[in-house]
């Protein structure tokens, strides 16, 4: 987003009588010994420095109850020294997150990096225009980085939402009512093979088809996968169903290099 955010209040401050006179104080000892007079309101206005500048929302309001933001500042890496961009562009600051120059998706036009240090409060009619967005692994990168900056340890929270989610995918799911249903086929030996079995031997859900078990089926989707960096196709798991045999043929066609997506075994 692009919206305009207030600089600190800092010595010399300036503040606002309620007849529109400006005081000026040295220290905030004085401000404060002026409010204890009273020669100041306790709620004082501060005159303060502003610029209209991109930001990172870090929080929606769906209900509309409350008018304010949580939003981090942005950082241009043309303010630092080469040694600087470089340690920025390779992760090395765990207080930035690296946003690199892509109009397209962030709608700026230089580098920048989110610092999770420079968290800020934007009210609503301070926002001028939505700039870009994050994909999701640049939101859980930056989810890390708050966390490791404000000391937040979120092992509890982490496995309390997977154990909902697990109770939720076999909830609606379809489960044989023998606990070894899904070894009449033995799997293959392979990575995927072996994971799938450890799969169907810690839900005992029906995976056969996506119609089935929608849910079990995306996490045997995410399963294959997550194997790393092989052929994409063998990522598919729609390319390795078909238990140990289909497998091997799959992997030889793969490696004679003749196989394309419209190809099934």
């Amino acid at each position: 987003m692009w919206a305009t955010t207030t600089f600190q209040p800092e010595a010399p401050f300036r503040v606002m009588r309620a007849d529109g006179s400006i005081a000026v104080f040295d220290t905030v000892h004085h401000l404060a010994e002026a409010i204890g007079q009273r020669k100041i309101s306790i709620a004082h206005t501060f005159l303060v420095d502003a610029k209209i500048r991109p930001v990172v929302i870090l929080q929606g309001r769906p209900r509309g109850a409350l008018p304010e933001y949580a939003a981090l500042k942005l950082t241009r890496l043309a303010k630092l020294t080469d040694e600087g961009r470089k340690r920025v562009r390779q992760g090395l600051y765990p207080d930035l997150l690296y946003l690199a120059e892509d109009p397209g998706k962030y709608g700026l036009p230089t580098e920048n990096a989110v610092d999770v240090n420079s968290l800020v409060r934007v009210h609503r009619d301070a926002i001028v225009a939505v700039a870009g967005h994050l994909d999701d692994g640049e939101v859980a990168a930056l989810g890390h980085k708050l966390a490791a900056a404000l000391d937040i340890d979120l092992r509890g929270p982490i496995r309390e939402g997977v154990v909902a989610h697990l109770e939720a995918l076999v909830a609606n799911s379809i489960r044989p009512g023998s606990g070894g249903f899904l070894g009449y086929i033995s799997g293959g030996g392979t990575v995927p093979g072996a994971l799938a079995d450890l799969l169907a031997s810690g839900l005992n859900a029906n995976v056969g088809g996506w119609m089935l078990s929608p849910a079990a089926s995306e996490v045997e989707e995410q399963l294959v996968e997550g194997q790393g960096d092989g052929p994409r196709v063998m990522k598919s798991p729609r390319s390795l169903r078909g238990g140990a045999q289909a497998v091997v043929q799959f992997l030889i066609a793969q490696r004679r290099d003749t196989i394309a997506y419209s190809v099934f075994i």
